[in-house]
């Protein structure tokens, strides 16, 4: 295991998520970004906005396990997660013309991934 990967380990364990969570996919990520370590298969595009219960992985493994409808299980990394455990005011963002409220978490994921199409 390389160094990135460590602190992938170490970031997703600090991250909070659980076995028995239920998260929402928020975006999309670059096959291994932040040392998470496997690729983004297209067909995960497909779940972004939706709300899925964490069944394995969390501290163990590289990736959220998280179990679609059907049963099948698919490995997300922790950055494009977020909870509802977070009880929080949104904060208002314009998007060219239109305002939209995100959670706290939801803001600064799309800001990161904005950081990333900005480089």
């Amino acid at each position: 295991m390389t160094s990135i990967q460590e602190a992938y380990l170490a970031m997703q364990g600090e991250y909070g998520i659980r076995i028995g969570d239920t998260v929402k996919v928020l975006r999309a990520s670059l096959s291994y970004e932040m040392g998470w370590g496997a690729s983004w298969n297209p067909e995960m595009d497909a779940f972004i906005g939706w709300q899925l219960p964490v069944t394995g992985g969390c501290i163990d493994r590289i990736g959220i396990r998280c179990t679609l409808p059907d049963g099948r299980g698919v490995d997300f990394p922790f950055f494009v997660l977020g909870t509802r455990k977070e009880k929080e005011k949104p904060i208002s963002v314009q998007i060219k013309n239109e305002v939209v409220d995100l959670s706290y978490l939801e803001a600064t994921h799309l800001l990161a991934s904005l950081t990333v199409r900005l480089k």
